[in-house]
């Protein structure tokens, strides 16, 4: 969704956004029925249901290191990624009463970008997350003091 401020290439040899510390596996993403079903006909996993979403495990591959299972060189779901992997690393949270669109201070192309360019990426999908969040309210995010606010929605 956000490949018009973050290009596939190097989102693909960062992968940041797919790996976990033990104190960040909450951000690990939820799937919703629909993105549930798209991710299991790509890969047969088990997952659990928590809070209206459906989660994978994470893969542990050193003491203090998790991978998501869909990632291989890149996401495994190209263009069906999950939502809140689509708009990484941008989160929605309720915000004084409103919805607002937050960034996370993580991802390393984006952190130290002006908040124009942010603001003009996120005016090309925000109706795009509206429909999303109005059909899925459990998608909304708790918000994160490492988040930045950047827009209402």
């Amino acid at each position: 969704m956000i490949t018009n401020l973050l290009s596939k290439d190097k989102c693909a040899q960062c992968q940041i956004c797919c790996k976990y510390s033990e104190e960040s596996r909450w951000d690990a993403p939820g799937f919703t029925k629909s993105e549930l079903t798209y991710a299991l006909s790509k890969k047969e996993l088990p997952f659990c249901e928590k809070n209206g979403l459906s989660y994978f495990d994470l893969i542990k591959v050193g003491e203090n290191e998790y991978w998501c299972q869909m990632a291989d060189s890149g996401c495994i779901l190209k263009k069906q990624k999950p939502f809140k992997c689509a708009i990484w690393p941008f989160y929605v949270v309720e915000r004084e009463g409103e919805f607002a669109i937050m960034l996370s201070d993580i991802c390393p192309e984006l952190r130290n970008s002006g908040i124009d360019y942010l603001k003009s990426g996120i005016d090309e999908i925000k109706d795009d997350i509206r429909r999303t969040i109005a059909e899925h309210p459990e998608l909304v995010e708790i918000n994160r003091p490492h988040f930045r606010f950047i827009m209402y929605l």
